[in-house]
């Protein structure tokens, strides 16, 4: 009976740690948009290194027509010379494909066609998942004066992830269009990231 009466003191006092975070949410957003701020140059080379693999050699240029299926929306792309490198990088992830299609599991429309936007979004997701987490875990064993374990953490997220990550830029960060803004290389033309 003791050592079942000593989990459950363990347990409670952990839930009312996690109500002491609620409270602290905020602040712990502001943490993260500030280390985003300080990371700023170090993502924005992420990405161009990134971008430069993309284009170098210069890709196909894929352009997307209607197909010939009735029953089929999603349409076909096929090869239509290189990309012109004489394009923004915002108009390069949002317009060029990469040649690759995913089922949509949707009627009538079978498949959708990457597009290099969609392509630099796994790197994203990577970059916002490894700030938000270092700096959520950072804020919160200087709150308590201890380390965390990764459980510990992981229970921060499934109570309060939606609270910290609207209040932050990690949501810009879901869309790429915002991230490369952030970064401030959404004008950069694709040629000026070869010529480096």
């Amino acid at each position: 009976m003791k050592i079942r009466n000593q989990k459950r003191r363990r347990i409670l006092m952990r839930a009312s740690e996690l109500e002491i975070i609620k409270d602290h949410t905020e602040e712990i957003a502001k943490k993260i948009n500030e280390q985003f701020e300080l990371e700023k140059d170090s993502i924005k080379e992420q990405l161009l290194e990134e971008i430069r693999g993309y284009i170098t050699p210069v890709p196909k240029h894929y352009e997307w027509t209607r197909g010939y299926c009735p029953y089929d929306d999603s349409g076909e792309i096929y090869v239509d010379g290189l990309v012109s490198m004489d394009q923004t990088i915002a108009d390069f992830l949002e317009n060029e494909f990469t040649g690759q299609r995913r089922a949509t599991f949707i009627s009538h429309q079978g498949f959708d066609y990457e597009t290099y936007g969609d392509q630099i979004s796994y790197l994203l997701k990577e970059i916002k998942e490894n700030i938000v987490q270092k700096t959520v875990k950072k804020y919160v064993e200087e709150l308590f004066g201890e380390e965390i374990s990764e459980d510990d953490l992981f229970r921060i997220f499934e109570e309060y992830y939606s609270e910290i990550y609207a209040e932050s830029i990690a949501f810009d960060f879901d869309f790429y269009g915002d991230a490369v803004k952030f970064t401030g290389i959404q004008n950069m033309k694709l040629y000026e990231l070869v010529e480096k």
